[in-house]
């Protein structure tokens, strides 16, 4: 193998970049980004917390890191997987290039942070740097499946581990061999990882896992264990030219492609909802007028669990396109609101979701074909708003749904938004101040002074 190898060069880059280096877009899209991650992960908290804040009490382990919304500190690998684990599964969380890989890197960063007491700005940088070289792995994967998502998830962990390694001061040295270390477990496919969110109510296991695996790793080659060497380039799953590009990366794809949400659901739902929302707005449509409301979009959409017209709790809730339009319809507010228990027992808002139908977008299922389109700005979208005094018809691109980085989410939004999930959780005074310590972490000293609030 060749000296100076694409592995050693990644893991040089990785212990040796700065915040610095790191555009002031994405330092400032990163700080705004964790935040959000923090939010997102109380209202997972309220509806999958208990059964995982239960396994944490009992396997426990090193107390250098704080669980959200129970306080109790555990070793920061399972710190991280299940703060994680609860923002994956508000499905609030970040989309973007990748696996929605940002709630792992911001909780590992969090976890691992306490536990050394790094600054915010030590964070951002290890959060920022790691998940670029989620997004140059996720470009650069040569296997696709039938849906165009990358068929290899072998990175996530290795971008776990670099986060891990940069919190911890790794060398070069010990950087590549935490690579190398992560790079031998290969976790289950995303879409796998959704239905057993679905089918099994666990959460998403993905994250848990991933968390520890990475961070494992990172610890592992602290504590003097080597990993095998140039993995990268020696395996055959992703092109090697293209992950060339993280070696002088200085955060684009945080800058330019990270995409927060308002509302509950993947992209496209999101999408779904802002142009229902214009089309009443816009022509003045009461809802009780609404004969249909049809979604054209990828095919993908056609299948369970995003196509289920009568969820029966709270994961169901979180992926029917047909559920998220009519509670954005009916004015509820996105989160426990949507996925309460009380609310599946409502005849309107269920009544109302039985109008919605997906339908196909040429334009979606052409551009996923070309297995280019998880993340891709370009991807179209359409609602039609039928009733009978009229057809009305709105598309757009992912690049013009609100939260994207063509159109953010404003600061205010932003901060509602976390005052709306964390409140509930620990009170409005205390969500307040986890507000201002959190919405802007190159001003934190101590990440210690944030998760002390948790």
């Amino acid at each position: 193998m060749p000296e100076h190898g694409l592995t050693e060069r990644i893991s040089s880059a990785i212990s040796k970049t700065t915040l610095t280096q790191l555009s002031p877009r994405a330092v400032a899209i990163t700080s705004r980004a964790i935040m959000d991650a923090i939010g997102n992960a109380y209202l997972g908290f309220e509806f999958v917390g208990e059964a995982f804040i239960k396994y944490a009490e009992t396997v426990g382990g090193a107390a250098d890191a704080t669980l959200i919304g129970n306080g109790r500190k555990v070793w920061c690998g399972l710190a991280a997987g299940i703060n994680s684990t609860f923002s994956y599964n508000s499905n609030m969380m970040e989309s973007g290039p990748g696996d929605h890989l940002l709630d792992a890197l911001a909780h590992t960063a969090i976890a691992v942070g306490e536990r050394v007491g790094a600054s915010g700005p030590d964070v951002i940088a290890a959060v920022g740097l790691s998940y670029d070289l989620n997004a140059f792995f996720y470009k650069a994967a040569r296997a696709k499946d039938r849906n165009g998502f990358v068929n290899t998830k072998k990175h996530t962990p290795v971008c776990v581990a670099a986060c891990a390694a940069k919190l911890l001061g790794l060398d070069e040295t010990q950087t590549h061999n935490a690579i190398g270390i992560a790079w031998m477990v290969e976790p289950p496919p995303m879409d796998l990882s959704i239905k057993l969110n679905v089918f099994t109510g666990l959460g998403s296991m993905f994250n848990l896992m991933i968390c520890q695996l990475g961070i494992q790793a990172a610890l592992l080659t602290q504590s003097g264990v080597r990993g095998p060497r140039a993995v990268i380039e020696r395996d055959v799953l992703y092109d090697l030219g293209s992950l060339e590009g993280f070696l002088r990366s200085d955060g684009y794809h945080v800058a330019h492609e990270l995409h927060l949400k308002p509302w509950l659901g993947s992209r496209t739902s999101t999408g779904a909802i802002q142009l229902v929302l214009e089309l009443v707005a816009e022509h003045a449509v009461a809802v009780n007028e609404i004969d249909e409301v049809v979604v054209n979009a990828h095919r993908f959409y056609k299948e369970y669990p995003f196509n289920c017209a009568q969820p029966g709790g709270f994961f169901e809730g979180c992926y029917s396109v047909q559920w998220i339009i009519a509670n954005a319809l009916l004015g509820y507010e996105p989160g426990h609101d949507w996925v309460a228990a009380t609310a599946f027992q409502d005849d309107r808002r269920q009544a109302l979701a039985a109008k919605v139908r997906i339908g196909e977008h040429p334009g979606a299922v052409e551009l996923w074909a070309t297995g280019r389109a998880l993340g891709n700005p370009d991807v179209p979208i359409e609602v039609v708003v039928r009733t009978k005094r009229g057809e009305f018809k709105k598309g757009m691109k992912y690049r013009e749904i609100l939260g994207s980085p063509d159109n953010p989410m404003s600061d205010k939004q932003l901060q509602e938004k976390f005052l709306r999930l964390t409140g509930r959780v620990v009170g409005r005074e205390r969500a307040e101040r986890l507000l201002e310590v959190s919405k802007d972490l190159t001003r934190v000293a101590d990440i210690r002074h944030i998760t002390s609030l948790y």
